[in-house]
């Protein structure tokens, strides 16, 4: 009689960890779905960070999904591509699936890119009128302000 009681107890104890990790992926997931194709729109747009030599390109689909490409100018011959696509979180967009592609062209305009990581991580959010990015994978944005410079 007491076994036929616990068993459920153990079998409910046993289920509470991958109920847990269940719920916090469930969370996760539902951070980033987007609320408002307005405020998403104030993204919109060609940014520049001229003393990092940065472009910052965002586009809005009609899901309010945000869509961005960051170019940062290494050298003449040699620039770094992040692309991402994100959700409105607490009026930042949020990213979860941010690329990284290393690209090197020679003097014949022939590229040689590399995919450095995938899966990255990161916000972009407004500081007054400019935009900052915060990269959770190589805090590759950090000092980096973005001033808005036209439709894109």
């Amino acid at each position: 009689m007491i076994a036929a009681f616990l068993m459920p107890i153990v079998l409910l104890a046993s289920c509470g960890k991958k109920n847990e990790d269940t719920a916090e992926k469930a969370s996760a997931e539902e951070t980033l779905v987007n609320t408002d194709l307005e405020e998403a729109k104030r993204f919109a747009g060609e940014w520049r960070d001229d003393a990092n030599n940065a472009i910052l390109d965002i586009w809005v689909s009609s899901d309010a999904v945000c869509h961005g490409e960051i170019i940062v100018t290494n050298s003449e011959n040699d620039l770094t591509f992040w692309y991402f696509t994100g959700t409105i979180v607490d009026e930042e967009i949020v990213y979860l699936d941010g690329e990284r592609v290393d690209a090197h062209y020679d003097e014949s305009g022939n590229v040689d890119d590399t995919s450095a990581y995938t899966r990255g991580r990161g916000k972009i959010g407004f500081s007054g009128k400019n935009l900052f990015w915060i990269d959770s994978k190589e805090d590759a944005g950090n000092g980096m302000k973005f001033v808005y410079y036209g439709e894109y």
